[in-house]
């Protein structure tokens, strides 16, 4: 990105950016560029530098040894929306549209507990599925198409042997997404509790550990019955980050302010992040469509006691054919007693 120089009058405070001098470039050359004068290019250059930087003339070429110039922000900005006026504009409205076919995700986690970090990696499809009139919205599955590693490894400790094993009775996991693209609701939990009963012996049978039966009970609330299931689902890391409600109307400023829980972890909630949602209004350079979320703790929405700190930064690019999602790269932090970040990494396999 380009660097902003802040530049204090007694009337205001400007920024300005630095910009590269190609070869064959001349003042009046740059100037038209930026549809500005000569004199106000070398005005506000010289603002910014030493005695040996200043372009001397207000016309002809740069002096040899410049390799960039300043230029105040308001004009640079200007420029890029006459630039951007030349693409083509991009509708504010976003359809949800399941995928056809399988799309397989490699999905990356880091997570940094204080100074203690964790990876975790695996692969991932999404498959739209044949929707059913009596449901308000469509039939998606989600399935994990490789082994889950630990820090790059295939786990040693018990625990996290089980807690992997455990995880697979949910897959396929068929889910309810709405018309923005949000999960709402679990479509086969009655064949998750059957694959649950045949884990859940097999659990017994290849891992012989204390720690083992006070798992399965640890665990067996979760799946209780639907709404405990689907509680426990709305925790999950990947379903919150691909199922996030971005297909929605963001009207003629292409961006919308909204609140959003995200379970940096998951037995701590009551905080929620303010953020702006905001849908890029030209098409870029591979006409993919960019929607960008970010945003802070609002203490407001939680009223509590104490203040809790964080951020939350997120981009989604989607395909210019289909709208559906190509890459995700996510970080949010939870300053509370221990510090925690989540860095989160979705793209298509190629």
């Amino acid at each position: 990105g380009r660097t902003l120089f802040p530049y204090t009058t007694l009337f205001r405070s400007i920024q300005f950016i630095k910009h590269p001098i190609k070869e064959n470039d001349t003042i009046e050359s740059v100037a038209q560029h930026f549809d500005i004068t000569t004199n106000y290019l070398q005005l506000v250059h010289n603002l910014n530098v030493d005695v040996y930087d200043k372009i001397k003339n207000s016309s002809g070429f740069f002096p040899s040894h410049l390799k960039e110039i300043f230029i105040d922000e308001s004009t640079y900005q200007s420029f890029i929306e006459r630039e951007n006026e030349k693409r083509p504009k991009n509708s504010p409205i976003l359809e949800y549209k399941p995928i056809k076919g399988k799309t397989i995700y490699n999905v990356f986690y880091t997570f940094l507990d204080d100074e203690e970090q964790t990876n975790i990696s695996f692969q991932t499809s999404i498959e739209g599925l044949k929707s059913d009139p009596k449901i308000n919205g469509y039939i998606v599955e989600i399935d994990r198409t490789s082994l889950t590693l630990l820090n790059n490894e295939d786990p040693e400790l018990v625990i996290d042997e089980l807690a992997l094993t455990t995880a697979k009775v949910i897959y396929p996991l068929q889910i309810i997404v709405n018309y923005r693209g949000k999960f709402i609701d679990i479509k086969n939990y009655e064949e998750i509790i059957k694959r649950w009963e045949i884990v859940k012996e097999n659990i017994r049978d290849n891992f012989e550990s204390e720690q083992t039966e006070i798992y399965i009970i640890s665990t067996e609330p979760s799946l209780k019955n639907k709404e405990t299931l689907l509680a426990s689902l709305k925790k999950d890391w990947f379903l919150n980050t691909y199922f996030s409600e971005i297909y929605i109307n963001y009207y003629s400023k292409y961006k919308i302010n909204k609140t959003i829980y995200f379970p940096v972890v998951s037995d701590f909630e009551g905080f929620e992040y303010a953020i702006v949602q905001e849908m890029n209004k030209y098409a870029d350079d591979k006409n993919q469509l960019t929607i960008s979320q970010n945003g802070k703790i609002d203490n407001e929405i939680k009223k509590d006691l104490f203040a809790i700190n964080g951020e939350f930064e997120a981009e989604y690019l989607l395909s210019p054919i289909d709208k559906s999602i190509n890459k995700i790269t996510l970080e949010c932090t939870l300053d509370f007693v221990l510090p925690k970040k989540l860095s989160i990494i979705i793209i298509t396999k190629k």
